[in-house]
């Protein structure tokens, strides 16, 4: 992929991932001079998304420093079939992220 100059690589987080699976995944998107697009988890996963959302901001500050990291709120969550109401929106999680 670093030939064909890739600018953004997106990571999808998926429930339990571990956080070494994570550094290492971070560490090849880098490695290659990419940006990470971070898909954090969205209301599919309701009762693990916070905690898997601020291990994997934890691993890409680690990883990229001060450097810029893109994160996108859900994946695709409203193609999934899932109605997710107002009440469920990103700023709900702030207090916690």
């Amino acid at each position: 992929m670093q030939f064909i100059h890739v600018r953004i690589v997106r990571l999808i987080l998926q429930p339990g991932l571990s956080a070494s699976t994570l550094l290492q995944a971070a560490q090849v998107i880098k490695g290659i001079n990419a940006l990470p697009l971070v898909d954090l988890e969205g209301m599919q996963h309701p009762d693990t998304a916070l905690a898997d959302d601020l291990q994997a901001a934890q691993v890409m500050n680690q990883v990229f420093a001060k450097k810029l990291v893109y994160y996108e709120f859900g994946n695709e969550d409203d193609n999934n079939g899932d109605d997710l109401p107002d009440a469920l929106s990103p700023d709900d999680r702030s207090p916690g992220f």
